[in-house]
């Protein structure tokens, strides 16, 4: 099959494959972590005029080469190829080739049945026969466990953790009512500032949990954009649901964070808020219109810093890039918003892979963990070493995601310790409408 006839192939699988992905579970190949989606990737890979090397073909798929060394030679790709051809014709060609499959592996399975049947009768005697020999010194002792160990170090003594708070997607100033959404949800100032109140008395109460077995002394917070929801003709927001003008956002969403923060801080040695922007709040009528870094979210972060300068002990940066990285007990985060990034778990893989290779050229530490905000739903994808880290936000859901997309979320943010060795040790999904009183 030519290049060009691989890619119109592929391109008819994903439009198929988004409304029928059952249909492609018999696809060959499809073992192990193998999916359908993988699979095709790879079939375009190996058809290319000028195949990329097996090295590169594992980075995209993000899994290690051996295990793609093993697929391109084991393969029948022209077994592989008819398959996906019928399978992309209609249900009913699908169907057949299931068919074909499922006749072949009854006949396989019969038989097996009747090779069992011939030496299941002449075996069977003796099996029980060894089998009760077994066990009978098994119920004659009793086994015996070594007791619990417990770590008697102090608290003092033990390596100190710190805490990362991932604070994203606050929307402020956005405002729909339960008659307007069916009874699915609602969301004014008044339930963001509800549920901050949840946030930081969690965050203390994680903290006394377990501040009891190691110290910690130290907070991050990732601020990661959206804590306005925009200006009333920002890009796309339109009016219709802020009544509330951004200045009036900015400063009630800096108001409840510098509150926190400054709870926090009684409690913490040190508190360090580092915020990207996120793209409500761009002061530009569209997307390209201004520069990144002309948004309302820095303008709430440079706000918070100001309401924030008479504590000595807590930090706040707010960079113009729409990235930074951060290390936390020798951990390296990127934190960045993510409202550019298409797709599912494939694709925040891949951004993880591309932002890797962006900023290696400046920084000679790649980071552990990227950490996103703007999907509204928390998510964690593990890798080999570190991970993909998706927030909440502070909505079940809004008039977008209710009537385009028919979902609904519970509002959560993301808590994480993190040690010097191990990485990320605990998280928890703060539930902001948890009442902790």
């Amino acid at each position: 099959m030519k290049y060009n006839e691989v890619l119109a192939l592929k391109k008819k699988f994903l439009a198929v494959y988004a409304e029928d992905p059952a249909r492609f579970h018999k696809l060959p190949g499809r073992q192990g972590t193998w999916t359908p989606k993988m699979l095709v990737e790879l079939f375009e890979m190996v058809n290319e005029p000028d195949p990329a090397p097996q090295d590169e073909m594992a980075h995209i798929l993000n899994i290690d080469r051996s295990t793609v060394t093993r697929k391109v030679n084991n393969l029948d790709w022209a077994q592989f190829e008819n398959a996906l051809v019928i399978l992309c014709r209609g249900k009913e060609e699908a169907l057949g080739l299931e068919a074909d499959d499922y006749k072949r592996d009854l006949m396989s399975k019969q038989t097996l049945r009747e090779h069992k049947l011939e030496v299941g009768t002449k075996v069977a005697s003796d099996r029980i026969e060894e089998a009760i020999k077994r066990l009978v010194p098994r119920l004659q002792t009793k086994s015996k466990f070594p007791p619990l160990y417990f770590n008697r170090k102090k608290i003092s003594e033990r390596t100190p953790e710190d805490m990362v708070l991932l604070l994203s997607d606050l929307h402020v100033g956005y405002e729909f009512t339960m008659d307007e959404t069916g009874g699915l949800g609602e969301y004014n100032n008044d339930v963001f500032i509800r549920r901050a109140a949840n946030l930081r008395k969690a965050v203390l109460d994680i903290l006394k949990l377990h501040g009891e077995t190691r110290p910690i002394r130290k907070l991050h917070i990732f601020g990661l954009g959206d804590f306005v929801h925009g200006s009333q003709l920002g890009g796309q927001w339109g009016p219709a649901y802020t009544p509330e003008d951004v200045t009036e956002q900015s400063f009630t969403s800096a108001t409840a964070c510098s509150e926190m923060i400054e709870c926090w801080s009684n409690y913490f040695e040190k508190v360090e808020f580092l915020g990207v922007v996120g793209n409500h709040g761009r002061a530009g009528a569209s997307e390209n219109s201004d520069k990144i870094a002309a948004n309302w979210d820095r303008a709430t972060y440079n706000l918070m810093r100001a309401m924030l300068k008479h504590r000595p002990n807590v930090f706040v940066d707010c960079p113009k890039s729409w990235w930074k990285q951060k290390e936390v007990q020798g951990k390296n985060f990127l934190l960045l918003h993510g409202d550019y990034v298409k797709g599912g778990i494939e694709a925040l893989l891949r951004e993880d892979y591309k932002l890797q290779d962006l900023v290696r050229g400046i920084t000679p530490t790649p980071f552990d963990y990227l950490c996103l905000g703007h999907f509204h739903a928390c998510r964690e994808i593990e890798k080999s070493v570190g991970g993909v880290l998706v927030n909440g936000s502070f909505l079940k859901g809004d008039m977008y995601s209710f009537h385009k997309l028919r979902v609904k979320s519970r509002p959560t943010q993301l808590l994480l310790g993190v040690h010097p060795k191990h990485g990320i040790t605990w998280e928890y999904k703060l539930d902001l409408d948890f009442n902790r009183g």
